[in-house]
């Protein structure tokens, strides 16, 4: 393990196995450049950054439980055991974004807590829109969107004592700069990478857009923290895909619910009006756009 400081800051490197060959050296981030791109007083104070992991996540959830500071990130070139929403694989081969953030959102009521999912989003979607011509999308609960395909997606998982609230991870995984052959072959038509929607003389930094997304994580925290959730909502509804679409909504087992969705609500529940006019509140489910009713 290596430490620096900067600015009050402080960098961890560790580097486990051997999984990044010399073709992608290049490809690894340079942390000193995303310390010099932050504006964050707590978000990204330290940041671990890690050449390999099975999942951020996981590594994120160990610093919680040897009481890390809030904020601490978690960033790493490669993981080998990534995974999404409902435990699905998620591929993550070097020149993708792998970040998990620690938060400690003591008094927050634990029923808003998906707000932190739509916040994520918004996040991801205003660093890379700010700093790239293309349109960032958010797709409700957690997808991030270009063109209509998956750039990424969001994992938060909050963290309990019992019934004490230790902490929230905010997980992300986002295909930047790699090309869209270096996604397994079944996700090359739901998925796309940044590098694909640009034009190759397009010099794609993942250092400032992990810097802006801390940046306006900790923007977006602090709202959420002083209960101003409206505006995270309404920042998220700007990017939303979803509002307005013609949707089914998988919900547990074999159930699910179509009609349009018509908004999120104060918790960041999806509200969908059936057609029979009546509005359903989903906390959770998977959300498929319908193109027509069969």
């Amino acid at each position: 393990m290596v430490e620096d400081e900067h600015g009050g800051r402080r960098l961890e490197v560790r580097v486990r196995g051997d999984f990044i060959d010399s073709n992608n050296q290049n490809k690894l981030l340079d942390i000193d450049l995303v310390q010099q791109n932050l504006t964050t007083s707590k978000i990204g104070k330290r940041i671990i950054h890690l050449a390999t992991t099975p999942s951020t996540n996981t590594e994120a959830k160990e610093l919680l439980a040897e009481g890390c500071e809030e904020g601490t990130a978690v960033v790493a070139d490669v993981q080998t055991e990534g995974r999404g929403r409902l435990q699905r694989t998620w591929y993550s081969p070097p020149g993708g974004l792998w970040l998990s953030v620690i938060l400690k959102p003591s008094g927050l009521q634990p029923e808003k807590l998906p707000l932190m999912s739509l916040a994520a989003g918004v996040a991801a979607a205003k660093s890379i829109s700010s700093l790239y011509p293309v349109e960032v999308h958010l797709k409700w609960p957690n997808d991030i969107l270009i063109t209509s395909k998956k750039l990424g997606g969001i994992l938060n998982e909050a963290v309990y004592s019992g019934t004490e609230l230790d902490g929230v991870i905010i997980g992300m995984g986002l295909n930047l700069d790699l090309p869209l052959g270096d996604l397994e072959e079944d996700l090359q038509n739901t998925a796309t990478t940044l590098r694909t929607e640009l034009p190759e003389s397009v010099e794609i930094s993942n250092e400032k857009i992990l810097a802006g997304i801390l940046n306006h994580i900790e923007r977006l925290y602090d709202l959420l923290i002083s209960g101003k959730h409206n505006e995270i909502i309404k920042e998220w509804e700007r990017y939303s895909t979803t509002i307005g679409s013609r949707v089914s909504v998988n919900l547990d087992g074999d159930n699910k619910l179509k009609g349009e969705a018509v908004g999120v609500d104060e918790l960041g529940a999806l509200m969908v009006k059936t057609d029979d006019g009546s509005i359903h509140t989903i906390l959770a489910g998977d959300c498929l756009y319908l193109i027509e009713e069969g």
